[in-house]
């Protein structure tokens, strides 16, 4: 069951901070299913990773909740749970480790 500091309810706002026109409903047997489903499948349409730059760019929405997370790194943990770059990142796993992966904003104008 989700807990209220759950930062994966983030997930569900668009980048103006509104939330989606149609979400779902959430059950309360499978919250925890459908709230992973719905973070991985919004990381993957909206974070977008550069390999070259050790970055990942991000809806503004998530600098917004910056403070939430406490730190670029536990965004990162983040992300990593949900984006499905596992190839990308074992493709630079030589250069690249979770420390100096870093995260910008998308401006949503």
């Amino acid at each position: 069951m989700a807990r209220s500091d759950d930062l994966r309810i983030i997930f569900l706002f668009r980048e103006d901070g509104s939330l989606p026109m149609k979400v779902t409903p959430f059950t309360g047997d499978e919250l925890d299913k459908e709230l992973d489903e719905y973070c991985l499948n919004y990381c993957n349409q909206n974070i977008v990773f550069k390999p070259s730059e050790k970055e990942f760019v991000l809806p503004e929405i998530f600098q917004r909740y910056h403070q939430d997370f406490g730190s670029d790194k536990k965004l990162v943990d983040m992300i990593l749970r949900y984006k499905s770059i596992k190839k990308e990142l074992d493709q630079y796993s030589t250069v690249l480790d979770e420390e100096n992966l870093s995260v910008s904003y998308r401006d949503s104008n």
